[in-house]
Protein backbone atom coordinates (compact mmCIF):
# COMPACT_ATOMS: atom_id res chain seq x y z
CA UNK A 1 0.00 0.00 0.00
CA UNK A 2 0.97 3.36 -0.40
CA UNK A 3 1.79 5.28 2.11
CA UNK A 4 0.57 9.52 2.48
CA UNK A 5 3.03 11.63 0.97
CA UNK A 6 3.74 14.23 3.61
CA UNK A 7 5.58 17.28 2.90
CA UNK A 8 6.69 18.46 6.48
CA UNK A 9 5.68 18.41 10.20
CA UNK A 10 3.81 22.10 10.52
CA UNK A 11 3.19 22.07 14.30
CA UNK A 12 2.24 20.28 17.35
CA UNK A 13 -0.65 21.70 19.39
CA UNK A 14 -0.37 22.35 23.15
CA UNK A 15 -3.61 23.23 24.72
CA UNK A 16 -3.14 25.76 27.55
CA UNK A 17 -5.85 27.46 30.13
CA UNK A 18 -4.64 31.02 29.40
CA UNK A 19 -3.10 32.24 26.72
CA UNK A 20 -1.56 35.07 27.79
CA UNK A 21 0.56 33.35 30.70
CA UNK A 22 1.67 30.60 28.63
CA UNK A 23 2.87 32.61 26.18
CA UNK A 24 4.75 34.80 28.67
CA UNK A 25 6.28 31.20 29.09
CA UNK A 26 7.02 30.29 26.05
CA UNK A 27 8.30 33.30 24.59
CA UNK A 28 9.41 34.98 27.82
CA UNK A 29 11.20 32.38 29.52
CA UNK A 30 11.96 29.52 26.43
CA UNK A 31 12.84 32.25 23.34
CA UNK A 32 10.39 31.38 20.75
CA UNK A 33 8.67 34.00 18.72
CA UNK A 34 5.18 34.68 17.81
CA UNK A 35 4.68 34.35 14.10
CA UNK A 36 0.80 33.67 13.18
CA UNK A 37 -2.34 34.08 15.06
CA UNK A 38 -5.56 32.55 15.12
CA UNK A 39 -8.91 33.83 16.43
CA UNK A 40 -11.77 32.65 14.38
CA UNK A 41 -15.68 33.08 15.09
CA UNK A 42 -17.25 29.63 16.14
CA UNK A 43 -17.61 27.27 13.55
CA UNK A 44 -18.48 23.83 12.67
CA UNK A 45 -16.55 21.58 14.87
CA UNK A 46 -17.02 18.17 13.39
CA UNK A 47 -13.16 18.10 11.47
CA UNK A 48 -11.76 18.20 15.07
CA UNK A 49 -14.36 15.11 16.47
CA UNK A 50 -16.57 18.31 18.66
CA UNK A 51 -20.20 18.15 18.30
CA UNK A 52 -21.42 21.35 17.84
CA UNK A 53 -19.56 24.63 17.27
CA UNK A 54 -15.61 25.66 18.19
CA UNK A 55 -13.64 28.03 18.47
CA UNK A 56 -10.40 29.38 19.88
CA UNK A 57 -7.49 31.54 20.05
CA UNK A 58 -3.93 30.57 19.31
CA UNK A 59 -0.32 31.86 17.97
CA UNK A 60 2.15 29.67 16.28
CA UNK A 61 5.37 30.51 17.98
CA UNK A 62 8.96 29.78 15.91
CA UNK A 63 12.45 29.01 16.89
CA UNK A 64 15.44 30.90 15.14
CA UNK A 65 14.54 29.27 12.00
CA UNK A 66 11.63 31.08 11.42
CA UNK A 67 7.90 30.11 11.44
CA UNK A 68 7.82 28.79 7.53
CA UNK A 69 11.51 26.79 7.56
CA UNK A 70 10.61 24.79 10.74
CA UNK A 71 7.95 23.33 12.74
CA UNK A 72 6.59 25.57 15.04
CA UNK A 73 4.29 25.25 18.20
CA UNK A 74 0.96 26.20 18.31
CA UNK A 75 -0.18 27.06 21.03
CA UNK A 76 -3.82 27.32 21.84
CA UNK A 77 -6.51 27.84 24.50
CA UNK A 78 -9.82 26.66 23.36
CA UNK A 79 -13.00 29.07 24.34
CA UNK A 80 -15.73 26.57 23.09
CA UNK A 81 -15.90 24.22 24.58
CA UNK A 82 -13.93 25.45 27.48
CA UNK A 83 -10.63 23.58 28.38
CA UNK A 84 -11.03 20.07 30.16
CA UNK A 85 -8.60 17.64 31.89
CA UNK A 86 -4.76 17.74 33.06
CA UNK A 87 -2.02 16.51 30.71
CA UNK A 88 -1.11 13.68 31.66
CA UNK A 89 0.16 13.15 35.11
CA UNK A 90 1.86 9.79 34.10
CA UNK A 91 5.00 10.52 31.68
CA UNK A 92 4.45 6.97 30.21
CA UNK A 93 0.69 7.45 28.91
CA UNK A 94 -0.03 6.69 25.59
CA UNK A 95 -0.23 9.89 23.33
CA UNK A 96 1.69 13.07 22.80
CA UNK A 97 3.38 12.84 25.63
CA UNK A 98 6.31 15.75 25.49
CA UNK A 99 7.90 18.50 23.40
CA UNK A 100 11.78 17.67 22.30
CA UNK A 101 14.26 21.01 22.24
CA UNK A 102 17.34 21.49 21.67
CA UNK A 103 19.10 24.58 23.32
CA UNK A 104 22.81 26.01 23.55
CA UNK A 105 22.92 25.55 27.33
CA UNK A 106 20.82 23.86 29.40
CA UNK A 107 22.20 25.70 32.27
CA UNK A 108 21.34 28.72 30.84
CA UNK A 109 17.90 27.66 30.70
CA UNK A 110 17.87 26.41 34.35
CA UNK A 111 18.65 29.55 35.41
CA UNK A 112 15.89 31.16 33.69
CA UNK A 113 13.27 28.73 34.81
CA UNK A 114 11.13 28.56 38.56
CA UNK A 115 12.92 26.02 40.01
CA UNK A 116 9.56 24.00 40.86
CA UNK A 117 9.30 23.94 37.23
CA UNK A 118 12.03 21.43 36.34
CA UNK A 119 10.72 17.81 36.93
CA UNK A 120 14.52 16.32 36.46
CA UNK A 121 17.58 16.88 34.48
CA UNK A 122 21.54 17.00 34.26
CA UNK A 123 24.32 18.56 32.91
CA UNK A 124 23.18 17.45 29.68
CA UNK A 125 19.38 17.32 29.60
CA UNK A 126 16.38 18.26 31.54
CA UNK A 127 12.56 17.59 31.78
CA UNK A 128 10.28 20.41 32.79
CA UNK A 129 6.62 21.32 33.00
CA UNK A 130 4.81 24.48 31.26
CA UNK A 131 2.50 26.32 33.33
CA UNK A 132 -0.54 24.40 32.62
CA UNK A 133 2.25 20.76 33.16
CA UNK A 134 2.77 20.07 30.03
CA UNK A 135 6.61 18.41 29.44
CA UNK A 136 9.07 19.52 27.61
CA UNK A 137 12.56 17.97 27.17
CA UNK A 138 15.66 20.19 26.82
CA UNK A 139 19.31 18.56 25.67
CA UNK A 140 22.17 20.52 25.55
CA UNK A 141 23.43 20.58 21.23
CA UNK A 142 25.43 22.14 18.63
CA UNK A 143 22.78 25.05 18.24
CA UNK A 144 22.74 28.78 18.27
CA UNK A 145 19.69 29.75 19.90
CA UNK A 146 16.67 26.76 21.14
CA UNK A 147 15.31 24.83 18.33
CA UNK A 148 12.09 22.96 18.45
CA UNK A 149 13.41 19.16 17.27
CA UNK A 150 10.93 16.84 18.05
CA UNK A 151 8.15 15.03 20.20
CA UNK A 152 7.54 12.50 22.35
CA UNK A 153 4.64 9.45 21.79
CA UNK A 154 4.29 7.53 24.05
CA UNK A 155 2.47 3.54 22.77
CA UNK A 156 1.66 0.67 24.43
CA UNK A 157 3.42 -1.57 21.25
CA UNK A 158 6.46 -0.01 20.53
CA UNK A 159 6.86 -2.52 16.91
CA UNK A 160 3.03 -1.61 15.99
CA UNK A 161 3.49 1.88 16.11
CA UNK A 162 6.53 1.88 14.14
CA UNK A 163 4.85 -0.11 11.97
CA UNK A 164 1.90 1.86 10.91
CA UNK A 165 3.95 5.11 11.33
CA UNK A 166 6.39 3.96 8.54
CA UNK A 167 3.45 2.19 6.30
CA UNK A 168 1.11 4.45 6.51
CA UNK A 169 2.98 8.01 7.10
CA UNK A 170 6.53 6.97 5.11
CA UNK A 171 8.31 7.85 7.83
CA UNK A 172 11.73 6.24 8.73
CA UNK A 173 13.16 4.73 11.67
CA UNK A 174 16.37 6.49 12.21
CA UNK A 175 17.63 5.30 15.61
CA UNK A 176 16.45 3.97 19.43
CA UNK A 177 16.82 1.42 22.06
CA UNK A 178 15.84 0.22 25.15
CA UNK A 179 16.86 1.38 28.76
CA UNK A 180 15.49 -0.61 31.43
CA UNK A 181 11.99 -1.16 31.21
CA UNK A 182 11.44 1.86 28.44
CA UNK A 183 12.06 1.11 24.78
CA UNK A 184 12.28 3.94 21.67
CA UNK A 185 12.44 4.19 18.28
CA UNK A 186 13.22 7.47 16.33
CA UNK A 187 11.72 8.02 13.20
CA UNK A 188 11.12 11.36 10.88
CA UNK A 189 10.59 12.23 7.11
CA UNK A 190 13.25 11.10 4.71
CA UNK A 191 16.27 13.35 5.28
CA UNK A 192 14.58 15.57 7.35
CA UNK A 193 15.70 13.79 10.71
CA UNK A 194 18.19 16.88 11.98
CA UNK A 195 14.65 19.30 11.49
CA UNK A 196 11.98 17.39 13.52
CA UNK A 197 12.03 13.78 15.15
CA UNK A 198 9.43 11.22 16.64
CA UNK A 199 10.16 9.43 19.35
CA UNK A 200 8.04 6.58 19.78
CA UNK A 201 8.29 5.08 23.32
CA UNK A 202 7.33 1.95 25.06
CA UNK A 203 7.20 2.00 28.76
CA UNK A 204 6.67 -1.37 30.32
CA UNK A 205 3.22 -2.08 31.32
CA UNK A 206 1.89 1.07 29.82
CA UNK A 207 -1.65 1.04 29.18
CA UNK A 208 -4.75 3.32 27.69
CA UNK A 209 -5.43 5.93 25.24
CA UNK A 210 -4.63 8.93 24.07
CA UNK A 211 -6.83 12.03 25.11
CA UNK A 212 -10.26 11.71 22.97
CA UNK A 213 -11.25 15.60 23.42
CA UNK A 214 -9.76 18.34 21.02
CA UNK A 215 -9.94 20.62 23.88
CA UNK A 216 -8.08 18.13 26.75
CA UNK A 217 -5.24 20.32 27.77
CA UNK A 218 -2.07 18.90 26.54
CA UNK A 219 -0.15 18.30 23.75
CA UNK A 220 -3.39 17.22 21.28
CA UNK A 221 -2.15 16.80 17.86
CA UNK A 222 0.64 17.05 15.46
CA UNK A 223 0.12 18.28 12.04
CA UNK A 224 1.82 17.35 8.57
CA UNK A 225 1.59 19.18 5.12
CA UNK A 226 0.64 17.97 2.11
CA UNK A 227 0.02 19.27 -1.43
CA UNK A 228 -3.20 17.40 -1.30
CA UNK A 229 -5.49 16.15 1.21
CA UNK A 230 -7.99 14.66 -0.57
CA UNK A 231 -5.40 11.76 -1.65
CA UNK A 232 -4.31 11.51 1.57
CA UNK A 233 -7.80 10.76 2.71
CA UNK A 234 -7.85 8.15 0.43
CA UNK A 235 -4.49 6.93 0.95
CA UNK A 236 -5.89 6.71 4.89
CA UNK A 237 -8.82 4.81 4.17
CA UNK A 238 -6.94 2.28 1.95
CA UNK A 239 -4.95 1.80 4.64
CA UNK A 240 -7.58 1.23 7.45
CA UNK A 241 -7.47 4.64 9.58
CA UNK A 242 -10.49 5.79 10.57
CA UNK A 243 -10.37 9.81 10.34
CA UNK A 244 -12.58 11.74 12.24
CA UNK A 245 -14.54 13.28 9.37
CA UNK A 246 -13.32 14.02 5.55
CA UNK A 247 -11.53 17.18 4.94
CA UNK A 248 -12.80 20.14 6.16
CA UNK A 249 -11.70 23.78 5.56
CA UNK A 250 -11.27 25.71 8.82
CA UNK A 251 -11.95 29.39 9.32
CA UNK A 252 -8.44 30.62 10.70
CA UNK A 253 -9.61 33.81 11.71
CA UNK A 254 -8.97 37.98 10.70
CA UNK A 255 -5.44 37.64 11.01
CA UNK A 256 -5.51 35.43 8.12
CA UNK A 257 -5.88 37.04 4.60
CA UNK A 258 -6.74 33.06 3.13
CA UNK A 259 -10.30 31.97 2.65
CA UNK A 260 -9.94 29.03 4.75
CA UNK A 261 -7.61 26.23 5.49
CA UNK A 262 -8.16 22.62 4.60
CA UNK A 263 -7.45 20.01 7.45
CA UNK A 264 -7.92 16.12 8.20
CA UNK A 265 -7.96 14.73 11.73
CA UNK A 266 -7.21 11.36 12.43
CA UNK A 267 -5.61 8.89 15.28
CA UNK A 268 -2.85 6.76 15.75
CA UNK A 269 -2.76 3.20 17.00
CA UNK A 270 -3.47 4.68 20.32
CA UNK A 271 -5.24 7.55 19.26
CA UNK A 272 -2.60 10.32 19.49
CA UNK A 273 -4.50 12.92 17.14
CA UNK A 274 -2.78 13.47 13.83
CA UNK A 275 -3.30 16.25 11.23
CA UNK A 276 -2.99 16.88 7.66
CA UNK A 277 -3.36 20.13 6.26
CA UNK A 278 -3.05 21.29 2.75
CA UNK A 279 -0.51 23.65 1.35
CA UNK A 280 -2.23 26.80 0.32
CA UNK A 281 -2.20 27.17 -3.91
Amino acid sequence: MTAVPLLSVAHCNVNCTDLARSRAFYEGVLGLAPSTRTNPEPQDGTGFGIPGPAAWDAWMLHDHRGAFTAPVVDLLQWLVPTPVGVPYPDPGHPGLAALRFVVPSVDTLRAALEPDSIVAGDEQSLSVLDPDGVRLSFRTGPVEAIEFRGVTVNCTDLGRSRDWYERVLGLETTGGGTLGAVSSADLALPDQAEVFTIALTHRAGAAGRAYASAHHLGIFRMAFMVDDIDAGYELLRDQGVSCFSPPVTLDMGPQIPIDGLRALFFPDPDGACLELIETIR
